[in-house]
């Protein structure tokens, strides 16, 4: 099996926060196959963090979760996505992890509640409650 990844927003790690059982399902697959990873921009993490104080340190307790931190040139492009479309920094900062790159040729799937941030931005975004599932 060849590693996989999903990125989870802001708004997928609020639903994880509360319970949401299908997240919840992949971050333990994570947990039991460290081929898989769910990745959090740590922006998003930010953002928790401000609507629900506390969730950083929950998140942080989980081993299955990987923070991913801006380096140099990703700052620059958040920044200028951030600039050019009128998104929010989380938003931004999650599109940059999913967007394809050297170990993900194809891009990532993003996980959120709300789409249709995302589109504009480059990205696989993908419903955690598509329409019809509930």
């Amino acid at each position: 099996m060849t590693p996989t990844a999903v990125v989870f927003d802001h708004t997928a790690l609020a639903a994880l926060g509360t319970g949401h059982s299908f997240l919840a399902h992949l971050v333990e697959a994570a947990h039991r196959d460290t081929r898989r990873q769910v990745l959090v921009p740590v922006l998003a993490l930010a953002r928790a963090e401000q609507d629900r104080p506390g969730s950083a340190e929950h998140f942080g307790a989980l081993p299955a979760l990987s923070f991913v931190g801006l380096d140099f040139a990703g700052a620059g492009e958040v920044g200028a996505y951030a600039a050019a479309a009128g998104h929010a920094w989380e938003v931004t900062h999650a599109a940059h992890v999913a967007r394809p790159a050297a170990h993900w040729p194809n891009g990532l799937t993003l996980f959120t509640t709300t789409p249709e941030l995302y589109a504009d931005l480059g990205v696989k975004a993908f419903p955690i409650d598509p329409p019809g599932s509930t």
